[in-house]
């Protein structure tokens, strides 16, 4: 996981977050990855090295990245999910659709699979597969 983790920052062109695993402070039970800015702590509840999880961590470096670059308007009016009005809004933010799209770009150029994003609307998958397109990994 250390390697997936250098591999993306040098793609994001980001310093490389402090990976933990089996982290425990997560907001809610649901959650299996996040990023601590304050540490600059990447946190995942597992360090398995399968793609849903390589998804997580790259994911969530895209977030660091988009922290680097609020110029380009990232995280003005964002809404964390526990404050989110519906999993549909929160999912559908120009952050959410950004961090989806490049996570997935990742697992397409590694594993050759294409996430399937289930429980997210149809539009909103529209938009993140639209968004992996710009990325030239």
């Amino acid at each position: 996981m250390k390697k997936f983790v250098k591999y993306i920052a040098d793609t994001l062109n980001i310093e490389p977050p402090e990976l933990v695993i089996g982290a425990s402070d997560f907001k809610s039970d649901n959650s299996l990855a996040h990023f601590d800015a304050e540490g600059n702590r990447l946190c995942l509840k597992s360090g398995d090295v399968t793609p849903q999880n390589l998804f997580r961590a790259a994911h969530e470096m895209r977030h660091i990245w988009q922290m680097q670059h609020k110029e380009l308007g990232y995280f003005k009016d964002y809404v964390s999910a526990d404050k989110a009005e519906s999993i549909k809004a929160f999912n559908g933010q120009p952050e959410e659709i950004d961090a989806n799209a490049f996570a997935a770009a990742v697992i397409i150029k590694i594993f050759g699979i294409i996430p399937q994003f289930k429980g997210l609307t149809d539009e909103t998958k529209e938009k993140i597969y639209r968004a992996a397109e710009k990325f030239d990994l």
